[in-house]
Order: structure tokens, then C-alpha cells, then sequence
């Protein structure tokens, strides 16, 4: 289901949403979608992060300050 889709159902149940794509490897990007929320709903007290590939491959363990730093 397109996230529009999703933040119109939950509207019509009486909740609020909004729907951020954002690259997870770009920092500002990250920083910008929290922004974002905590300016739409005044905090942000639950993150999601659903990142995914469509290349199976192996995820190895990072720990540079680019993906801390989301």
C-alpha cells in the first residue's frame, strides 16, 4: 500500500500521520525528516526507519559516523 494511502487511512480513523521518504545513508536527510515531524506533531516519540534493497546481498556492521549520526 503507497504511504499516502496508509496516512489517509489512519486520518479517517481519526489519527494523524505523515508519510517522509528519506535516504537513510544521507545524514541531512535523516536530520530534515525529524525535523519535519517534531514540526508537524511538536516531538517525535516513535521512529521507524525501513530501509531495505532490492539486491540481496549481505549487511555488514557500520559504525562510521555517517549512519550514527541518522
Amino acid at each position: 500500500m503507497p504511504a499516502a494511502a496508509v496516512v489517509k487511512e489512519i486520518e479517517r480513523d481519526g489519527g494523524k500521520a505523515i508519510a517522509i521518504q528519506a535516504d537513510a545513508t544521507d545524514a541531512k536527510a535523516g536530520k530534515a525528516a525529524v525535523e519535519k515531524t517534531v514540526a508537524t506533531f511538536g516531538g517525535l516519540d516513535v521512529l521507524v526507519n525501513n530501509a531495505g534493497t532490492a539486491i540481496p546481498k549481505a549487511l555488514r556492521r557500520r559504525r562510521s559516523k555517517r549512519w550514527i549520526a541518522c
